[in-house]
């Protein structure tokens, strides 16, 4: 049997925190769990706040008995960028965000391992940037660790914080991450020129998880610059009196939202877009035609709707099964989704 293993004070804590036993060879403390069930202790090990799991694999093999074998981390699992189901709620997206800041103004950047989304704002003050923080509700927050303010003015407002070297934020080292992952001379076309602030919470995002976390990242393929003016904006305070997104009272059930009521869809991909949309309304009359024109479409013509969602029966969680095949830790099951899920939607866009 293959076991996955700790030693030393590593097994110390891990005990503690799998409930697993504790034994020695020799005077070497270790701990270990079978290999087929890593997916059912793993969790522990990152879901309380500050804590993360790493993953190592033997790089070569023995030549002879006794010889030390090198091992190379391969992974690192945090709140903010891991795939376990478990933990994942499939109608919010888990962002791991990062933030910087620059020029007097705060970059906000939020990025989320299992949809490939990757999207950048700035803001003025640090009460916008703490309000746009409560409404995205990041599984993780990093930010330059050598400022203290900025971790005492975060820090009550996430569930897990984390300082992160801080030239990783510099618009030097951010502007070069940026440009030598997507492949461009130039972040205009990004709509970043002169957001210096945005610009660093963007590279300190990718760099925190492609070269800490160790994490495939190629499947970041766009990343998206919005401005909060073009939004109302919805703080805690009102997200959660309104009981827009959750119920005032825990004991309250779901259905009691705004958003309950109103979710009709058929993808767990909607769910999140709705979510977004709930949390962040538009605030121009002109993008609020366009989206009702797009909406209309549906409305004023129920048999193409019916047939759109009907077609969508057989989509799954597409973001997510893309993802995962992308960075390479899906399975067959997600290639079976993915063959029966793109069909659908191919005949849909088409009309």
């Amino acid at each position: 049997m293959i076991f996955t293993r700790c030693s030393l004070k590593d097994a110390q804590e891990a005990a503690g925190i799998l409930n697993v036993a504790l034994t020695k060879r020799g005077d070497t403390p270790m701990c270990g769990i079978p290999y087929h069930a890593t997916g059912n202790y793993l969790p522990k090990s990152y879901s309380r706040p500050g804590e993360k799991s790493r993953s190592a694999i033997r790089s070569k093999r023995a030549q002879r008995p006794g010889q030390l074998v090198k091992r190379e981390i391969t992974q690192i699992l945090s709140p903010g960028a891991h795939f376990d189901e478990r933990m994942l709620e499939a109608e919010r997206n888990n962002f791991l965000v990062a933030v910087s800041v620059s020029g007097g103004q705060f970059g906000v950047a939020a990025i989320d391992l299992t949809t490939g989304d990757f999207k950048v704002a700035e803001l003025e003050n640090e009460n916008a940037m703490i309000a746009e923080l409560e409404r995205l509700n990041p599984g993780e927050v990093i930010y330059p660790e050598e400022s203290e303010h900025m971790a005492g003015l975060i820090g009550p407002n996430v569930s897990v914080l984390n300082g992160y070297e801080g030239w990783v934020f510099a618009i030097e080292t951010a502007e070069f991450t940026l440009k030598d992952h997507f492949k461009v001379a130039a972040l205009d076309g990004f709509g970043l020129k002169g957001h210096t602030a945005a610009i660093g919470a963007a590279g300190g995002a990718l760099h925190y998880v492609s070269q800490h976390l160790r994490r495939n990242v190629t499947h970041f393929t766009r990343l998206t610059f919005y401005e909060v003016a073009d939004y109302l904006v919805l703080d805690a305070a009102t997200l959660k009196h309104l009981e827009i997104l959750e119920p005032l009272h825990r004991e309250t059930a779901k259905p009691g939202t705004l958003y309950a009521a109103l979710n009709r869809t058929s993808t767990p991909m909607g769910a999140r877009r709705l979510r977004d949309w709930l949390s962040q309304p538009l605030s121009s009359v002109e993008a609020i035609r366009r989206r009702q024109e797009a909406l209309g479409q549906f409305i004023h013509n129920s048999s193409t709707l019916d047939r759109f969602r009907e077609s969508l029966q057989e989509v799954r969680d597409l973001e997510r099964t893309i993802s995962r095949l992308s960075i390479g830790s899906g399975n067959a099951r997600d290639l079976v989704q993915l063959r029966r899920g793109a069909w659908p939607v191919a005949i849909a866009a088409q009309g």
